[in-house]
């Protein structure tokens, strides 16, 4: 595991995130978080994330291009907005 060590709030859990660099290393950093919430998922109870959505996040971080779908969608909403202020 890397970093910080102890139980993880959103805090701490998102200080380990950034410190992952890559694509393959937020990729891997999510399995371990993964196996340890399986293996020790009190190391988890001030943090609300399930077996599902560490899915979820392995899915998208582990696609060509992450986030790409939702910020096609997103920057698509925002140009409709735009045009209708127009």
């Amino acid at each position: 595991m890397n970093g910080i060590e102890g139980l993880y709030n959103q805090e701490n859990f998102f200080a380990e995130w950034k410190m992952q660099k890559t694509k393959t290393e937020k990729v891997k950093w999510l399995k371990e978080m993964k196996d340890l919430k399986i293996k020790s998922p009190e190391m988890f109870k001030d943090l609300r994330i399930n077996l599902t959505q560490f899915d979820a996040l392995i899915k998208e971080w582990e696609s060509k291009r992450p986030f790409g779908k939702l910020k096609d969608q997103i920057k698509a909403r925002e140009i409709a907005e735009k045009k209708g202020d127009e």
